[in-house]
């Protein structure tokens, strides 16, 4: 009987070892060059077989195998559509070589977004993703619409989303939909929503719907610049979205109920994110940095930075929304009053630049937090300001570090600072017994 049940665990092991064998020798690599010979018998597995549209190799490779696309610019006739979970990498690694184009071209009559992405265990890494355009009825995501799946380390440029008509319209560079859709460690720069119909939505760099998250990413210099389209760099709609440790600089939104930085709908959880020179439309738009205008609207900012907007740092229009802040300032923008007008506006251990139309909180000051470098834009805390061991700890702050990737509580006293970025003393310290 022994002799038996060692053979019976001899086998099962060999057969767990040749499982194993091949799970790892039939996981195939495919691959995308521009001067590959398009080898669809072998389905792009070697460097001289690989394919001259992304396209085909995707659609070749199976759940958990990779494509690499080799360095160059790859002009698209449409977008790229994955919805299997493959890992699409630029071979270098970096976004700098591997360019994605949309082909946004009037003499070529070419209009499609870049990327369309819907799967939960998909990651596209490492690209620049460009030129992309989307018009019409529900044109979301010109450089790219997630439905599910993670966008990593790209560079998202130059893509417009655009409607004349009373259509929705929203994501320049990206719309994200979905519990199962990440932005992370991406730079999300110079992206446009145009559009004058009243049911548009807005987003000029970003478009976060239901859910879906942005994490350690750059939204910079993005725009909406006519009547209705809200959120000249993010517009936030459902689901609570999430923004974790963000800047969101010099972004534009024009004319009434615009908001030049983040413009929430319903609700939206901001989480050590800089928000800082971007610009309202006018006198009746919500906010610059940060905006509603929706009565009942819930906005969470957790540790975040706002400052130098023009226009009021946080503020509703006259349909209202409700601001609960933590450890956040809100100072030196151009407007200091924030407003939420029939909302409530609750601050705890906060830094503000006035308290008018506080409606609950505790522990705040109106004093000057006293960056680091104001007029060149270093808002980090200076060893004077007011802010230093100032806020209140919370359980996120175990494994999510501030702005500048270091812990949030102080080692000694274990107790955070207000605003996106920790106070760190420099030279030597010494413990004393």
């Amino acid at each position: 009987m022994r002799y038996y049940m060692h053979t019976m665990k001899l086998m099962f092991a060999a057969i767990a070892l040749a499982l194993l064998h091949c799970h790892v020798s039939c996981a195939a690599d495919r691959f995308v060059s521009l001067s590959g010979t398009n080898d669809f018998a072998n389905k792009f597995t070697t460097w001289s077989g690989a394919a001259t549209d992304i396209q085909w190799a995707v659609n070749a490779a199976l759940p958990g195998e990779t494509v690499w696309v080799s360095n160059g610019t790859y002009y698209l006739t449409n977008h790229v559509f994955i919805t299997n979970g493959i890992l699409l990498k630029s071979f270098s690694g970096t976004f700098t070589d591997t360019t994605v184009n949309g082909n946004n071209y009037a003499a070529k009559g070419i209009t499609n977004r870049c990327f369309y992405l819907n799967h939960s265990n998909l990651v596209v890494d490492g690209f620049t993703i460009t030129n992309g355009y989307m018009t019409g009825a529900n044109a979301y995501g010109a450089g790219v619409f997630m439905a599910a799946g993670t966008l990593k380390a790209c560079l998202v440029t130059g893509n417009t989303a655009s409607n004349s008509a009373d259509v929705t319209t929203g994501g320049g560079g990206v719309c994200a939909s979905g519990l199962s859709s990440l932005i992370t460690n991406c730079d999300i720069i110079a992206n446009l929503v145009y559009d004058a119909g009243p049911t548009s939505d807005g987003g000029g760099g970003v478009m976060l719907r239901t859910g879906a998250q942005a994490w350690n990413s750059r939204i910079k210099f993005n725009q909406c610049p006519i009547y209705w389209s809200a959120g000249g760099a993010v517009h936030c709609y459902d689901g609570t979205p999430l923004l974790v440790n963000c800047e969101i600089i010099s972004n534009t939104a024009a004319n009434a109920y615009n908001c030049g930085g983040v413009y929430v709908r319903l609700a939206a959880v901001l989480r050590n994110c800089l928000i800082v020179g971007n610009a309202r439309g006018n006198a009746s738009s919500p906010a610059a940095g940060v905006g509603t205008s929706g009565a009942g609207t819930k906005v969470s900012l957790e540790n975040c930075t706002i400052a130098g907007n023009t226009g009021q740092g946080i503020g509703t229009s006259w349909h209202g929304g409700d601001f609960y802040l933590t450890n956040t300032v809100c100072y030196s923008n151009t407007i200091a009053t924030i407003s939420t007008a029939n909302g409530a506006l609750v601050m705890v251990n906060s830094c503000v630049s006035s308290t008018n139309n506080m409606t609950g909180g505790s522990n705040t000051t109106t004093n000057n937090p006293v960056f680091e470098n104001y007029a060149a834009g270093n808002y980090r805390l200076s060893r004077q300001s007011p802010c230093i061991n100032a806020g209140v700890y919370h359980a996120w702050m175990n494994t999510i570090n501030d702005l500048d990737n270091k812990s949030r509580a102080d080692k000694f006293s274990g107790i955070p600072d207000i605003g996106c970025y920790e106070y760190h003393p420099q030279g030597l310290m010494f413990k004393v017994r």
